[in-house]
């Protein structure tokens, strides 16, 4: 099988839909001759295209919108993943801070006392 542009071998038409002569999208050149008077085999690209949607394949159309949906989810996908990560490295910073005494130290440097509520000794001797 192969493609052609035009059917050049009788019956110049598509086996499948006869009233085919002419498909801007060309033929596929069955190669193969059946018996009888117009014996040559060209099946037209519509014919082909009708077939694929009867079975449930999509249309150009449809294969390009799913082609271009199936991007923009990609380009999302990324963008959320940098933006995870982004938050992963807040979060690690914050934890980073957390785990470490650097509040405490802050407040005590700044403060000259711990944080917190003085404890009950301190409130009896003030």
């Amino acid at each position: 099988m192969r493609w052609v542009e035009s059917a050049t071998i009788r019956p110049h038409r598509c086996a499948v839909i006869p009233f085919v002569g002419h498909d801007e999208s060309g033929f596929i050149d069955s190669g193969s001759e059946m018996d009888g008077f117009d014996n040559h085999v060209y099946v037209s690209v519509t014919a082909v295209r009708e077939m694929a949607r009867l079975i449930g394949l999509p249309t150009k159309a449809e294969y390009n919108a799913l082609v271009a949906e199936a991007n923009e989810t990609a380009r999302q996908l990324e963008h959320v993943t940098v933006q995870l990560s982004e938050a992963r490295r807040e979060l690690d910073a914050i934890d980073v801070i957390e785990s470490g005494d650097y509040r405490e130290f802050k407040r005590k440097r700044r403060t000259g006392r711990p944080p917190g509520r003085p404890r009950k000794e301190e409130e009896v001797a003030a």
